[in-house]
């Protein structure tokens, strides 16, 4: 809305964790909504806000970018010049299959990482010595959960359709390992 006060006719980006909802906003009150390329950096830590700045934190990382066929031909490199300035690397992706990507590749895996954190807090005892018998791949799998509450909720809620199919289709594939056990079907377990 302040954009689009200002009349503002430059390359607007983002970095949000969905597209869906910023996309749909910046169609219909950006002056120049051509000029909006959604952008995804998928970089951070469980460390949020100012104390989770690094100078490398985007060295290495994907960073998403989505122009569609109404972005003007030179702002997706003016982009991608300033994204791998910081380095990062760019991956172009349409912005309808955006959220459902990030879905099973970083929302989905929030979600187990802190299930995984409820069900040994379940198990543990008032001495949490479940807790302190956690090795590396507990702690491997479970750092994300370590991020704000608030902030993934927003984000599950900003993209729940694709995300409730995620864990669908996870808890589809974790009944499968159950019913392998439960049938003490080695080669399905395995396989």
């Amino acid at each position: 809305a302040r954009l689009a006060a200002w009349d503002y006719a430059g390359i607007v980006t983002d970095t949000a964790s969905t597209k869906a909802h910023i996309a749909q906003q910046a169609a219909a009150l950006l002056p120049h909504p051509e000029n909006y390329v959604p952008g995804h950096p998928m970089a951070g830590s469980e460390v949020n806000g100012i104390e989770g700045a690094r100078a490398d934190l985007f060295e290495g990382a994907h960073w998403i970018l989505c122009p569609d066929a109404d972005t003007p031909a030179e702002h997706f490199p003016r982009l991608h010049e300033l994204v791998t300035s910081i380095g990062a690397r760019v991956i172009a992706l349409p912005r309808e299959d955006h959220d459902e990507a990030v879905a099973v590749v970083s929302h989905v895996p929030h979600i187990m990482a802190s299930s995984l954190v409820q069900l040994a807090s379940r198990h543990a005892d008032d001495q949490q010595a479940l807790m302190r018998l956690a090795a590396g791949g507990f702690k491997d799998s479970t750092r994300i959960a370590a991020g704000s509450p608030e902030l993934w909720c927003g984000i599950a809620f900003d993209n729940a359709c694709a995300l409730k199919s995620g864990l669908d289709e996870m808890a589809s594939i974790l009944g499968s390992f159950a019913a392998a056990l439960e049938a003490g079907d080695r080669e399905t377990f395995t396989r």
